[in-house]
């Protein structure tokens, strides 16, 4: 699934700080989403790539949408496309930055830093 009608476009607005979560629905064609959809591709236009964790949240629709709820960390604002990932992808985001001397792990409610040395 990486033709470009495979893809539906975002706008994250904000990203402060860098790893915001962001959940947010997003419409697909009903016939991209599998019941097992675990993952997505959050691709930025300069080529920054995160992992969204997706969940399908309707039925198709009688005009053939449905739609999908995407929880992924905000790498930063600006227009994204998301395309839904085949069934075997990791679908965990990168929740560990590495931050100087320190390990960052940040899942949004916690941040705990790991001294490197």
């Amino acid at each position: 699934m990486s033709s470009e009608t495979d893809t539906v476009s975002i706008i994250v607005h904000d990203s402060r700080p860098a790893g915001l979560p962001v959940v947010v629905g997003c419409p697909f064609p009903s016939d991209q989403v599998s019941g097992d959809c675990q993952s997505a591709t959050v691709r930025y236009e300069d080529g920054v790539e995160v992992v969204a964790q997706c969940v399908p949240l309707t039925p198709p629709t009688a005009v053939g949408v449905r739609w999908v709820e995407l929880s992924f960390l905000a790498e930063e604002a600006d227009v994204a496309s998301v395309v839904l990932d085949g069934p075997g992808k990791d679908a965990r985001p990168n929740l560990g930055r590495s931050c100087d001397t320190n390990v960052v792990l940040h899942n949004g409610l916690i941040r705990v830093a790991l001294n490197n040395e």
